[in-house]
């Protein structure tokens, strides 16, 4: 996939030019990443958009895409099984891809794509060879009372649980929160040791 592609909805929400959006020494992680298709209907307007041109040769989006969307409706389930079909492939090739060439890149190829992605606050991508942020004794103490299935944690909804369980946290004295904290990072050593053994 190339940049300008990765690219192309923003092109069309703000005037930017091609030459500021593909730097010249700049080449996309996901360059060779095909297009990930959203959903069934996609395959069957990108088969028969062509049928819609008029005398100029050209499409009019807004009309074919309504007379196109009836015929989506009306179409027999075979033929949207095979366009559904087609998408579920496009949509693994996708991810394949994908994943092949995050795993490839370099810490330098990551910070520079997402340099550029938060000047065009775009999602970041994530280097799937970092290693995840250890927990720390807060996070420990929620495990432990989703575990013991703590009363404080039947209520409402996740935000409502979390604001309770740092209440409950605060209110441990300073020895309770340092034994918590010995066991933490004893359960840390023995998960750095099992994934090192693996």
């Amino acid at each position: 996939m190339s940049f300008i592609k990765s690219f192309s909805n923003l092109v069309l929400t703000r005037s930017l030019s091609t030459r500021s959006l593909h730097p010249k020494k700049f080449v996309s992680i996901l360059e060779n990443v095909p297009i990930k298709p959203r959903n069934p209907w996609q395959i069957y307007l990108r088969e028969n958009i062509n049928n819609y041109k008029n005398e100029n040769g050209k499409v009019e989006l807004k009309v074919a895409t309504r007379l196109m969307g009836d015929k989506w409706k009306a179409l027999d389930e075979t033929e949207k099984a095979r366009c559904k079909k087609i998408y579920e492939q496009e949509v693994e090739a996708h991810n394949i891809k994908k994943n092949e060439a995050l795993k490839n890149a370099t810490p330098q190829q990551f910070f520079e794509e997402n340099r550029l992605r938060r000047k065009y606050k775009l999602n970041l991508i994530k280097d799937p060879s970092q290693p995840k942020r250890p927990m720390n004794s807060f996070m420990y103490f929620l495990q432990h009372l989703r575990e013991t299935k703590d009363p404080v944690m039947k209520r409402g909804d996740v935000k409502e649980q979390a604001t309770s369980a740092s209440d409950l946290y605060k209110a441990l004295s300073e020895a309770e929160k340092a034994v918590r904290h010995i066991i933490n990072d004893k359960q840390d050593n023995v998960l750095i040791c099992l994934q090192m053994i693996k």
